[in-house]
């Protein structure tokens, strides 16, 4: 994913979702780090996971989980029920 806090994502949703299905994978997690330390997400993290969860549902395959990690730090989109 691209840089966190300056609200640009590059999330390879095509490719995410067209190896799941290669795969035969009916759920899938995916992660990225955030260098700052900080594992807030931002708005653009949250728009892309949304995108990228509303796709992948339509395919009949659910994303359990976004994490974000940053150093000993981490952010689950799952456990802050935003998934």
């Amino acid at each position: 994913m691209g840089s966190e806090h300056e609200g640009e994502v590059e999330l390879p949703i095509r490719r995410i979702i067209g190896e799941a299905l290669e795969l035969g994978s009916s759920m899938i997690v995916i992660a990225h780090n955030h260098p700052s330390g900080d594992p807030s997400p931002s708005r653009a993290d949250q728009l892309a996971t949304k995108k990228l969860a509303d796709i992948a549902r339509a395919l009949d395959i659910r994303l359990l989980d976004h994490m974000i990690l940053a150093g000993d730090h981490s952010y689950s989109f799952a456990e802050s029920g935003l998934l």
